[in-house]
C-alpha cells in the first residue's frame, strides 16, 4: 500500500515573502531572458498525489543516481512534477521549460518538493543540475531495469503506473477499460481553413503541394490540407 505524503507546514508570511523576493532565475540561464511565473499550486498538489499513489518514485529513486556518487540537489520528486507539469501545459517539456517550473515555485510548494533548502535559497538549482537529472531520469526509462523486486521498469512501465494512478479511486471501480487517443490535437482538430474564394482544395492540389513543400514549410502545408 502506498502512503500519502504528508503535507509540508506552511511557511510564515514573512518568511514566504524574504523567498519569493530571492527568487530568480539560475545564473546559467541560457536565453538570459527567462521571466518566472508562478504554477498553480493546486495542480502542484495533485501532481505530488499522483505521483506518490503510482509507486513510480521509490524504483526511480533506487536506480537514478550520478555516477560520481552522492546525490542530486533536484529531488527526484521535484522533477517528475516538472515533467509532468510542463507536458500537460505545453504538450512536451523543454529543458527550459522545467527551469522555469523550478525557479517560479511558490515557497511553500519548494519546501514540499525539496527544491528549497537553506543552501538552494543561497544557491539556487541550475539549468546544468536539471538537464543532467533529467537526461538520468530519461535514460534509465528509454533502457529500462529489472527490480530486485522481480518489477520490470521502463516507459511503459511509467506511463501505465502514471495512468492507473490518475484514475480516482471511485471512477476506477466503475471502469472496465480505457482508450486513449493519441491524436495530435494542435494539427488535425483546429478549424478548417479554405481559400479566399471558398472553394475548397482538390485532391490534386493537396498531392502537389506535398510534393513540392519543404519540412519546415509544415505549417503552411497544413493550412491547405483537408485531414
Amino acid at each position: 500500500m502506498t502512503r500519502r505524503p504528508k503535507p509540508a507546514p506552511e511557511l510564515p508570511p514573512g518568511e514566504v515573502a524574504r523567498r519569493l523576493a530571492l527568487r530568480r532565475p539560475p545564473p546559467d540561464d541560457p536565453t538570459g531572458t527567462m521571466k518566472l511565473s508562478m504554477p498553480d499550486s493546486g495542480h502542484v498538489s495533485e501532481l505530488v498525489e499522483t505521483i506518490t499513489a503510482s509507486g513510480v518514485l521509490a524504483y526511480l529513486q533506487r536506480r537514478v543516481k550520478p555516477k560520481r556518487g552522492g546525490g542530486s540537489r533536484l529531488p527526484l520528486l521535484a522533477l517528475l512534477v516538472s515533467m509532468l507539469y510542463c507536458a500537460g501545459e505545453g504538450n512536451s517539456y523543454w529543458r527550459l521549460s522545467l527551469t522555469k517550473f523550478i525557479a517560479s515555485l511558490h515557497p511553500n510548494d519548494a519546501v514540499r518538493l525539496g527544491v528549497h533548502t537553506f543552501e538552494n535559497l543561497e544557491k539556487p538549482i541550475t539549468y546544468t543540475i536539471i538537464c543532467k537529472q533529467a537526461k538520468r531520469v530519461e535514460t534509465a526509462l528509454r533502457q529500462g531495469w529489472t527490480d530486485h523486486d522481480g518489477t520490470r521498469c521502463d516507459c511503459q512501465w511509467f506511463i501505465d503506473s502514471m495512468l492507473r494512478a490518475s484514475v480516482p479511486a471511485e471512477v476506477a471501480r466503475r471502469v472496465l477499460a480505457i482508450a486513449i487517443d493519441s491524436t495530435d490535437f494542435p494539427t488535425w482538430a483546429a478549424r478548417r481553413l479554405w481559400r479566399a474564394d471558398d472553394v475548397p482544395v482538390t485532391d490534386e492540389e493537396i498531392v502537389k503541394l506535398n510534393r513540392v513543400a519543404r519540412p519546415r514549410k509544415g505549417a503552411e502545408r497544413r493550412r491547405f490540407a483537408d485531414p
